[in-house]
């Protein structure tokens, strides 16, 4: 993985290699919580110091205002999505069972919420809008894992490829926004995430 890239979003939800900080973790999972009841710009402050269980001043100790939670909420989702995305493909087990966990690590706790929450749309844009450096970045390193996981893989000799790497992954990449963008709810996602896996690993296989 891109260590610039990992280092960018480990620096804003302060993870870097120490322990995570209980506060600090408080603090996203509380806004996660408000955001997804109640929408982005009906959330205030006040609703997510009260869910972290600490005062509005507390709060201001680790986040000067809500564009910087949600900055750190993404950069959160991009960190964890490229990590478990790396992990699953570099899992042992059969190749459609690995890209199947990948593709469900890409989506993550945000897909289920787009899709199981009435503020599901506005959270995407105003995450976009707000954070459209993070989600370039986030993006392109995820790219990145798929395409130099394919690389290992068709050097092994472990699947074949039709193209050349990073169009792979960029097709990859893509396919998985547009199965996110079509299904009407999380269960039809979920079911064409699993029929996606089965064709590319049966594309893949040698």
């Amino acid at each position: 993985m891109s260590i610039d890239i990992i280092n960018k979003f480990c620096q804003i939800v302060s993870m870097r290699f120490l322990p995570p900080d209980p506060k600090h973790d408080a603090i996203l999972n509380a806004a996660w919580d408000a955001v997804s009841a109640y929408g982005y710009r009906k959330t205030s402050m006040d609703d997510i110091a009260k869910g972290a269980g600490m005062s509005r001043p507390a709060l201001y100790v680790h986040f000067k205002n809500k564009e910087a939670i949600c900055r750190s909420l993404v950069a959160r989702y991009f960190y964890n999505a490229i990590c478990d995305v790396h992990e699953a493909l570099n899992a042992d087990g059969a190749l459609e069972k690995r890209l199947l966990n990948a593709f469900l690590a890409q989506g993550g706790a945000l897909a289920e919420t787009l899709f199981t929450s009435a503020h599901g749309r506005e959270i995407l844009d105003v995450s976009t809008a707000t954070c459209a450096d993070l989600v370039a970045d986030g993006e392109l390193e995820l790219t990145g894992v798929y395409a130099r996981w394919v690389e290992e893989q068709s050097a092994a000799g472990a699947i074949k490829l039709l193209a050349k790497p990073d169009p792979t992954a960029k097709a990859l990449v893509a396919a998985l926004h547009g199965i996110k963008s079509s299904s009407g709810d999380f269960a039809e996602y979920q079911q064409q995430i699993d029929v996606f896996a089965k064709m590319t690993a049966a594309a893949l296989s040698v």
